[in-house]
């Protein structure tokens, strides 16, 4: 069973590929290699960003665990995974660990789903208000555009309450509004690595374009994002870079974001958007890959999105 019981019915993630047990424990850290390739990661994302002239910055989401340390059946160790990454970082490489800001908040528990791994819409706000900063950017606008936000209470199973049987759910918030993929100009439908999403939006608070290499925590972040900025361009990518994208979009910012369970192998800067598009759509159902190509056929063509639109073309010409 991949699922750990916590105090008050709190479910975790238990027996993962990532260890997530032994990485709280100390069991599982990085070796001087991992470290090293941590290292080159987020030198050479720097390195990138100077080249280019962008802001940079990486979010990192914490497992539900070290924030709710109290919920958790096993005690933390006095070094873990996530120390490890954000000791090496240098102050001028924008590591966020957003542990820290989502602990601060009363109860922390809004910030994470009781039956789920995942960070709550109000845990996504948080971490997206507590970037801007590393991104050059003044929170207080953003923080006043938020504070009229409504939250609602639904049920939720989750990606660990469905584990079990009966599957159990739990009360939990969620920002009242479109889902984090509405709106998007551009929506490749693929599922998890290779998805890429764009917004547009004119009447954001900032005239900034910001490409996202995120994970799934990053998908409530675009509930937020997208009202900041002009143009979101969203790749999920569990934060490795294609350095193509970063060429072709030259945005103002770069956004990098991570979960914390993934922390065990650092994310690569050799990344490409087209190998994940065409791996992912020669997987897809007969279903999926027919809504998509009628989706391709009727959307306007908007030279903003050439590049994404003709890795989709390419890789049905290659089924």
């Amino acid at each position: 069973v991949q699922v750990l019981e916590g105090v008050g019915d709190w479910l975790f993630l238990d027996n993962d590929s990532n260890h997530s047990v032994d990485q709280y424990t100390g069991q599982r850290l990085l070796s001087g290699d991992e470290l090293r390739a941590w290292r080159d990661y987020l030198s050479g994302v720097h390195a990138l960003a100077q080249r280019m002239g962008l802001r940079h910055a990486m979010v990192l989401a914490p497992s539900k665990e070290e924030v709710l340390r109290h919920r958790y059946p096993h005690e933390r160790a006095a070094t873990t995974v996530l120390d490890q990454v954000c000791a090496l970082a240098a102050p001028e490489w924008n590591v966020l660990d957003a542990a820290p800001v989502l602990g601060a908040h009363v109860p922390p528990e809004a910030c994470f789903k009781q039956t789920d791994t995942h960070w709550t819409d109000r845990g996504a706000m948080l971490a997206t208000l507590a970037v801007l900063p590393h991104l050059g950017l003044d929170a207080s606008q953003a923080q006043a555009l938020f504070a009229q936000d409504v939250y609602v209470l639904r049920n939720e199973v989750g990606d660990l309450g469905c584990k079990l049987l009966p599957v159990r759910s739990a009360p939990t918030e969620f920002l009242q509004g479109p889902a984090p993929e509405a709106g998007a100009v551009f929506d490749n439908r693929l599922p998890n690595i290779g998805r890429t999403l764009v917004f547009e939006n004119a009447g954001a608070l900032h005239p900034f374009k910001v490409l996202v290499f995120g994970a799934s925590s990053g998908y409530p972040m675009l509930k937020y994002l997208k009202r900041i900025f002009s143009r979101v361009v969203f790749v999920h990518s569990a934060a490795q870079v294609d350095v193509g994208v970063v060429a072709y979009e030259k945005p103002d910012a770069l956004l990098l974001q991570s979960n914390g369970r993934f922390l065990v192998q650092a994310p690569q800067m050799r990344f490409s958007l087209a190998d994940a598009v065409r791996t992912k759509l020669s997987e897809a159902s007969p279903a999926l890959k027919n809504s998509i190509r009628e989706w391709l056929a009727t959307m306007p063509a908007n030279p903003s999105e050439k590049l994404y639109r003709e890795m989709l073309l390419s890789a049905y010409e290659l089924q």
